[in-house]
């Protein structure tokens, strides 16, 4: 739960910051790049309910699916199998 609330809150800000995350996250996709891809979906589907349900695939593993006001977000997240909660992969796609 912390994790997604995690992601729901990158969306949302358009940032992915630094907290919570694995330190590989950023090794594929920089912070900059992040926010350009971030603002792009935005731009795309509008604002969205973040608060719907994870769909757990695994122990460390979910999907998501997010209403949006011109479409909607379908996501996945991978968590760190670290003590502390720390997202270690996070994919958002649009789906208009």
């Amino acid at each position: 739960a912390t994790g997604y609330a995690k992601a729901g809150a990158i969306f949302n800000a358009g940032n992915v910051g630094s907290e919570g995350l694995a330190m590989n996250f950023l090794m594929d996709r920089d912070a900059a790049h992040w926010v350009s891809d971030i603002t792009k979906l935005k731009a795309s589907v509008g604002a969205c309910d973040t608060s719907s349900p994870i769909t757990p695939t695994g122990g460390l593993t979910g999907t998501f699916i997010w209403t949006c006001e011109k479409g909607k977000i379908s996501g996945d997240i991978i968590l760190a199998p670290t003590n502390s909660v720390e997202i270690q992969a996070l994919r958002f796609t649009a789906v208009p």
